[in-house]
């Protein structure tokens, strides 16, 4: 299953981050030992976006618990498929 995780630093964590850059490399650090299949970072707002390949959520607690502590906000977590598996899904629906 393919997972999309997506956070915003919220402003009062921002400059928090700002003087310690280190906090957000060891979450990033976290997220890329995941070896998502794709990571993409805002331009405009201080947001994450990363796809995930994993059996369950179970698989990435240890960043989500990072993400959640260091930027005081959960990451929102979808699980999500592409337009191929997301027609292999419907076919077993319809047995």
């Amino acid at each position: 299953m393919k997972y999309m995780i997506h956070g915003e630093v919220p402003p009062e964590r921002g400059e928090h981050l700002e003087q310690h850059p280190e906090a957000m490399q060891e979450l990033m650090g976290a997220w890329q030992a995941q070896n998502p299949l794709a990571m993409h970072f805002s331009l405009t707002r201080r947001g994450f976006f990363f796809l995930i390949e994993a059996d369950n959520e179970d698989a990435f607690f240890e960043p989500l618990h990072k993400s959640w502590v260091l930027l005081g906000t959960y990451p929102t977590v979808d699980p999500v498929a592409d337009f191929e598996e997301f027609g292999q899904m419907l076919q077993r629906i319809r047995g």
